[in-house]
This record gives structure tokens, sequence and C-alpha cells, in this order.
């Protein structure tokens, strides 16, 4: 981004993988920030993350921008890696920097045909095809999703605002959601009977819960999303109907 008046900024698409796991809260020992889940972790305690000190159950808490990274996985490592390396750079030569790290963004034009884009574009494509759609694990992990649009906007006023200048910020609805409810909303907007297998197989890798806690965005650039998930699906699913 090259203004006249000022220095060029460079604004990075970050991504929430680098967190790996979210924030959780047990009600006895406060907040936690797990390792991945392995096959271990399953056999002993199930799919929902335990607190390590009671092995209690717990519940996910919102994920701030000052939480360790913990990347796991090959994608996840390299977006660590590019964040440290455009920080650094940055401050070196004295040129301003903005990390927008993107939770679950999903919206019209967003790929049905790569695996890589996201989840809601892969049930939308298979709903299209008139295949089932294959739930891992119990169905209860959830995500953030935040709608297109409102990223569009939060990359505007990182542009324009030079209070983000070498700032971090989450890039998130802050609320989260099933993938079981992404697949039956999906369902009743194609006005489909739903077909939904639920493997309850674990995918080594696969993170169970991660929130953003977007306060930091909201009080710095007064950014907050206004599309809701419901509101966003359904503009996502008009545009696929002309898709192939």
């Amino acid at each position: 981004i090259i203004d006249s008046k000022r220095k060029p900024k460079l604004i990075f698409a970050a991504s929430n993988t680098t967190y790996g796991e979210g924030i959780y809260l047990c009600d006895s020992h406060g907040t936690f920030h797990p390792n991945i889940r392995d096959n271990l972790d399953i056999t002993n305690h199930g799919l929902e993350l335990t607190c390590p000190s009671c092995h209690q159950p717990s519940k996910p808490f919102p994920t701030n921008e000052e939480t360790k990274l913990k990347s796991n996985s090959v994608y996840a490592l390299t977006k660590k890696n590019q964040e440290e390396l455009i920080m650094f750079l940055g401050k070196l030569y004295k040129f301003p920097i903005v990390i927008l790290k993107y939770f679950n963004v999903f919206g019209p034009r967003q790929s049905l045909s790569n695996p890589y884009t996201g989840v809601s574009a892969i049930f939308t494509s298979r709903i299209k095809n008139n295949n089932p759609i294959v739930i891992y694990e119990d169905g209860n992990q959830t995500r953030d999703f935040v709608y297109i649009d409102d990223v569009i906007n939060a990359n505007m006023l990182a542009m324009q605002d030079p209070t983000a200048d070498y700032e971090t910020f989450n890039i998130g609805s802050g609320k989260p959601t099933t993938i079981k409810h992404i697949a039956h909303e999906l369902y009743s907007i194609f006005n489909k009977q739903p077909q939904i297998q639920i493997t309850n197989q674990f995918r080594k890798g696969d993170i169970r819960h991660c929130i953003a806690d977007n306060t930091k965005i909201k009080r710095i650039l007064n950014w907050q999303p206004t599309i809701s998930f419901e509101e966003g699906l359904r503009k996502m699913v008009e545009w696929s109907k002309q898709q192939e």
C-alpha cells in the first residue's frame, strides 16, 4: 500500500492456525493453552480438551493476540515464519507492518473445487453434487467464521489508520459455530434433506476449538463484524447456485 504522504505499508494476511489449539478455561484452575491433541489424548480423555491440572472437562475461551504460537502443520509453521520475518523487516527498514490474523473467512467467490478453501465451501460443493457431507469427530468441534466483506473492511481500516502500524490483530467473529450446525444450516438453505455422515474419527493435527478475541481491533480501529454467519452463508449459497 503506497501513500504519497507516508511510507509504503505492508499488510500481511496471517492465519489463526499459528495458535494451534485456542485458549481453554477450567472452572477450578483458570485458562490454559494446550498442545495439539494426539491419539493418546483422545484415548485417555475423549475428544474435548481437559485441564492439565485436574483433567476435568474445560471449555473454549477467546484467544487473544498475546497467545503463544503453537503451529501444528506445515502451513501454520510457514505462516508463523512469515509473520516473524515481515515484522522484523518492517522494524529494521522502518516501513509500517500490520498483521491481520484471519480466522475462518467465507463468502462468495470462494473456490468450490479447492479442498483447502474451508469447510463451508467443501460442504456446499458436496451438497450441489448430491454427495453426503462427511464430518470428522462428533461434529461438535467449533470454528470462528468471519464474512469476507468484514475482512475487507478490516483491511481498509488497517491501511488507512497509522495506529494499526506494527500491530497484530485477530480478524474473527468471536462466536463459535459447530461443524454440525454448518452442515444443517446449508441443507436448510438449499432446501434439501440432510445427508450427513459423522465418522467419529480423529484426524491428526485437527484442532477442537479456537475462537477469536477481537477486543484489540475493536478498541484500536473500531472494527467489528457486521454480517452474521447465517446471513453470510445465505449470500454464499446464492452465489454458488450459478457456479459449477
